[in-house]
């Protein structure tokens, strides 16, 4: 069984990704097969799982409504269902979760709530966002053990380079001489419009996507331009060390 070339888009699922490469591992055929799961499925309105993130090749983390924090520990065969831990607020949304390693992960969502955990998600300690008490935090992107980057509404931006001890407000650059620039909508009040999701390659080097078509990058990433966007994008990823595709639905921008 070969990898297609050909993505289709399923307006179900808001982020996925891959860790590993298949065209260059060896990799059982069964394992590119998509197999139903749902978490929680007692229930009689089940949980909304917003984000999902790997810590190791059989342990992941599901986000969603309700305070979930589903963990699963055989690949997703089975999960468990816990929440963050942080006093029972039920009404808490997780939007964004991110791990450096297979200890340590950030997560984020409304009330501007930053968690972060230091043993696989077992307990979960708040940070000091900064970010007020009306604004969710809908995407996070840990690249490594000190820097982490948080987006959300109204277009927040969040950074850290000491591991979530500060954050700092980065509306208008994530890093000193780095600052976010509309590359989609240049006539548009993007300090205004929703960020969805962010991911950083290098810590001068980065992109966060969001409403209205806003596509923002650190001023100096070196690469070419992008195909302007008209529609809202909510999600953006690299793929391995070269292409980067950000999108919603079925439209898809490829650097």
């Amino acid at each position: 069984m070969g990898i297609s070339t050909t993505w289709r888009a399923f307006t179900f699922l808001c982020a996925c990704f891959f860790q590993l490469d298949c065209r260059q591992a060896n990799i059982d055929p069964n394992y590119l097969q998509w197999e139903n799961r749902t978490v929680d499925a007692e229930r009689e309105r089940p949980v909304v799982l917003n984000d999902v993130a790997s810590l190791t090749l059989e342990i992941f983390l599901a986000v969603g409504d309700h305070d979930t924090v589903a963990r699963s520990e055989d690949s997703g065969v089975t999960w468990e269902i816990a929440n963050s831990g942080i006093g029972g607020r039920v009404h808490l949304t997780w939007h964004g979760v991110s791990f450096a390693n297979s200890s340590l992960g950030w997560l984020v969502g409304s009330h501007g709530t930053i968690l972060r955990t230091v043993d696989g998600g077992a307990v979960w300690t708040p940070q000091q966002s900064g970010v007020p008490d009306d604004v969710t935090l809908l995407g996070v992107h840990a690249l490594d053990e000190e820097v982490v980057c948080a987006v959300g509404e109204r277009g927040t931006v969040r950074c850290t380079e000491d591991a979530g001890a500060t954050w700092n407000d980065r509306r208008g650059g994530y890093y000193p001489q780095a600052s976010l620039l509309p590359i989609t909508s240049p006539q548009a009040d993007y300090f205004e419009q929703d960020l969805h999701s962010v991911h950083l390659q290098s810590r001068s080097s980065g992109f966060a996507v969001g409403s209205g078509g806003l596509l923002l990058y650190t001023r100096n990433l070196v690469g070419g331009n992008w195909t302007p966007a008209v529609h809202a994008l909510d999600d953006v990823e690299y793929l391995y060390a070269g292409p980067v595709r950000a999108g919603r639905g079925t439209h898809t921008l490829r650097k």
